[in-house]
């Protein structure tokens, strides 16, 4: 967080703390003393680890720690425990505590901050007017330690993503390009259906309709991605190293590259890391990073080949296709009803929730039949899910054989169809 997570939280007679960025002489002992007291807090069998830098820092922000545990703990016993002077609570899994930066282990019970909402980089919030007045400013020199706990599963996974100051944003950014995506659980394949769904601003489909989980594993997605597991493990001591490594990720193309630096220059990911930044700013250098001047392969081509090797390396064929046909199918139903919505709306002069309702009606209670589709009304309604409205679209429209008799089915029908939802019995 930056060593930000205070200057957005206030507390009852709160008094300023001083927390300053660290030397990296500062930082290492501060990292630690509290790597130390934490494992103490913990037990000697939860692993915890202190998050990689990014190289050639010269000063840091806070200490960032991962604790592999199923259960959150108690973060006031957890402050108590290490001797820090404030905590603030980010949720049941992560905290940020303010500590001396000499190590000095406060006696005193620990101030609790709340953060507040829309409050960001304000040095600390005016007090309200039922707020205790606040006291003096303190003189000593704090330092910022973010808690976080993540299921042991994923542990390894999480680790990745936040080392060398964020690689997993840069990794992600990469894949997304060519049909993957990065979440804080694992690797995900994502497929073209959901972006086509995505185009047509369809509301019932969510992300998860059209991504496969492939794994929690870092070396096998770097395995994938070309990349050397190695090389990551090792370390990096200079940026230029960490640059080439990011660089030898073959979902980056020079053509990526470039508009990737494009977006950083209109200011486009001005929220981002700095590493986040410095690295997309500087990776089109292809001379000095190592990118091909002529790789200009269509990204549609890139994609299609990496999913090939992606169902050999994860043994997604069958998902993938069974994913395939429901999102198609959940991508023409939205379709329909989107069509059908327009129609009750001329017919009806129903609009907003009237017409959501005439629209579930029609889910239920309507069957579309045969090889032009017709529409008739069912003996007993059937589930939402098992919708036959879907028929109606031949390849993103609805069928135009079909269009004039289901206009008129609409017309002769919604009356008895919304009926029948209504009083919940077979026709």
């Amino acid at each position: 967080m930056g060593g930000k997570a205070f200057d957005s939280a206030k507390a009852p007679g709160e008094r300023e703390l001083n927390i300053q960025p660290m030397t990296a002489e500062t930082y290492l002992q501060v990292k630690e003393i509290y790597l130390t007291r934490l494992q103490s807090f913990f037990g000697k069998d939860t692993h915890l680890e202190v998050l990689k830098e990014a190289p050639e820092k010269l000063s840091f922000g806070d200490v960032d720690y991962l604790v592999s545990s199923e259960d959150a703990p108690d973060f006031l016993a957890l402050a108590r425990s290490i001797g820090a002077t404030a905590l603030v609570k980010h949720g049941f899994t992560i905290c940020s505590v303010a500590v001396r930066q000499d190590g000095f282990k406060q006696d005193s019970e620990p101030m609790v901050y709340t953060t507040v909402p829309n409050q960001h980089l304000a040095s600390k919030s005016p007090a309200m007017k039922s707020d205790p007045p606040a006291a003096a400013s303190d003189t000593e020199l704090y330092a910022q330690i973010d808690i976080e706990l993540v299921p042991p599963k994923i542990f390894q996974w999480r680790r990745f993503l936040a080392s060398y100051g964020g690689v997993g944003m840069i990794l992600g950014r990469m894949v997304r390009d060519v049909g993957f995506v990065v979440h804080g659980d694992g690797f995900y394949i994502y497929l073209s259906e959901l972006q086509k769904a995505k185009r047509l601003g369809l509301q019932n489909v969510s992300d998860r309709d059209g991504q496969i989980f492939l794994t929690a594993d870092p070396g096998k997605v770097l395995e994938f991605l070309h990349m050397s597991v190695k090389r990551y493990e090792d370390g990096f001591h200079t940026l230029p190293d960490l640059y080439a490594w990011l660089t030898s990720c073959r979902a980056l193309t020079d053509q990526s590259a470039r508009r990737y630096k494009a977006e950083i220059h209109e200011n486009k990911a001005a929220s981002k890391p700095k590493l986040y930044l410095s690295f997309f700013g500087q990776c089109t250098m292809v001379d000095k990073f190592g990118l091909a001047p002529d790789q200009s392969t269509a990204m549609e081509d890139i994609r299609a080949s990496l999913l090939q090797d992606a169902l050999a390396a994860f043994s997604i064929g069958k998902e993938l296709e069974e994913k395939r046909k429901k999102l198609n199918r959940t991508v023409s139903q939205g379709l329909a009803e989107a069509w059908l919505k327009k129609q009750i709306s001329e017919v009806t002069d129903k609009q907003g929730k009237q017409a959501t309702e005439i629209v579930r009606a029609f889910r239920r209670w309507v069957a579309v039949r045969g090889e032009v589709p017709k529409m008739s009304i069912l003996p007993t309604a059937h589930r939402d899910e098992d919708s036959e409205l879907y028929m109606l679209v031949r390849e993103d429209v609805v069928d135009p054989a079909a269009e004039a008799v289901a206009r008129a089915f609409v017309k002769e029908s919604w009356e008895v169809v919304r009926e029948l939802l209504r009083r919940g019995k077979s026709a």
